[in-house]
């Protein structure tokens, strides 16, 4: 099949795909190397997973979006990382399109990724191989939540449910990185020596996840009002807790908000106290010196009638009188507590 999608594939990760097959009796994974007919080569009597892991080959990615009938206008946001969250239903499906976030090493990672729920199958994307899912393939093998013993959709719900718990784990992490940075600058450490950075730095890890979430969140209510066919009723329950932590992190969300306005305020707050400290400091200077220029200046005018040119200690009394009005101008603002 012809590339139509323009896609860059160097961009992109292999293509790994994996068939994930489980009922009451096990689970079985295994690559699939054949790319014709993905749903013949279904177990039968299992409930079955087709993981997507990168990009690079989006021949293959067509083929599987043309067998699970999705639009081709939904396969370009499937490639494409920067557009908002998504979620389209039909009678017979739910395609969820979004940003998945994760904090590896203090840095705020993205996976995009997509989900098609079936009523017996469900299809993953992943522009990269990654550990989000990695332990969802654990839950099956284990079945500690009898997740093999349910239908598709618990499946699809505890897939949501990770990504949701990373969201709220990344909003948490911004939270407490602006809180530590704000107990920082009101005690005037010298902890941190760029602030301006480190705000801006927390300002854009929480402007790419509310870009993600916000839609996510408000469309979120197309998987609730689903076909039954799709999300069971018995499970329903387990959506709306979804919902409930999206709302949680919503206003974790609004609240890094407020405390970055409360921080950059401080910052330049902080800045301005310390450039009026300096000027008053450069004014102090500026001061004691003001009344040694004068003096310098009577006594360097070139008037040949000065009977203090001609004395023989003049020099050194002009010297100690220097120091002295030095001396007393900065004992005077010193008591004032100038500085």
């Amino acid at each position: 099949m012809e590339n139509t999608l323009n896609i860059n594939q160097d961009a992109y990760h292999p293509t790994i795909i994996k068939l994930i097959s489980y009922n009451n009796d096990g689970v079985e994974i295994k690559e699939l190397t054949n790319t014709n007919h993905f749903q013949k080569q279904f177990k039968a009597g299992c409930l079955n997973w087709i993981r997507v892991c990168g990009f690079n080959n989006p021949q293959i990615i067509e083929t599987i979006c043309h067998e699970f009938k999705i639009r081709h206008v939904d396969l370009k946001l499937i490639f494409n990382s920067k557009h908002t969250s998504k979620i389209e239903t039909t009678d017979n499906s739910i395609l969820v399109i979004f940003n998945a976030f994760i904090y590896l090493k203090k840095k705020l990672k993205k996976r995009h990724v997509s989900i098609l729920l079936g009523t017996d199958y469900l299809v993953s994307f992943e522009d990269g191989e990654s550990s989000i899912f990695e332990n969802i393939i654990y839950l099956l093998e284990k079945n500690p939540f009898k997740l093999r013993e349910n239908s598709i959709d618990r499946l699809f719900h505890i897939m949501l449910n990770k990504i949701t718990d990373n969201y709220e784990e990344c909003a948490n992490q911004i939270e407490d990185g602006l809180e530590e940075l704000e107990a920082v600058l009101l005690s005037n450490d010298k902890k941190y020596e760029n602030f301006g950075k480190l705000i801006q730095e927390k300002q854009k890890d929480y402007l790419r996840i509310k870009k993600s979430i916000i839609p996510f969140k408000e469309q979120f209510s197309k998987i609730i009002r689903s076909n039954e066919n799709l999300i069971r009723p018995q499970n329903l329950a387990y959506f709306n807790d979804i919902y409930d932590q999206l709302q949680y992190v919503s206003h974790s969300l609004d609240n890094c908000r407020e405390i970055i306005a409360a921080l950059l305020d401080l910052y330049i707050s902080n800045n301005d106290l310390k450039m009026n400290d300096i000027m008053k400091r450069l004014t102090v200077v500026s001061t004691i010196f003001i009344p040694l220029t004068f003096v310098v200046g009577v006594w360097g005018m070139n008037f040949q009638d000065m009977p203090e040119l001609s004395w023989k200690h003049g020099y050194v009394m002009a010297w100690i009188l220097m120091i002295l009005m030095a001396f007393f101008t900065w004992l005077y603002f010193k008591r004032k507590k100038w500085f």
